[in-house]
């Protein structure tokens, strides 16, 4: 990813690492330990966050153009298959 990027990218991973906590100690002691852990933990190298949709937008501003992005998850879909 580039260095000079758009506020909305800048976000999203921002938000998806402020998630990826695990849970307050005060949870437990109000849920009678029924939630001992955050479900949705994540793991940086096991699971990916899922860029997808924010790439597509970043790319539409930068381009303009829908015909260019349809090529190109054209190609990105053909690339993961194989």
């Amino acid at each position: 990813m580039s260095s000079p990027k758009t506020f909305r990218i800048k976000r999203f991973p921002a938000k998806k690492q402020k998630l990826n906590r695990p849970i307050p100690q005060w949870i437990r002691t109000k849920t009678g330990n029924k939630i001992r852990y955050n479900s949705m933990r994540r793991c940086w190298r096991r699971t990916r966050l899922g860029l997808e949709g924010v790439t597509y937008h970043a790319m539409t501003h930068l381009t303009g153009t829908h015909i260019y992005l349809s090529c190109v998850k054209i190609m990105c879909s053909i690339l993961v298959t194989l």
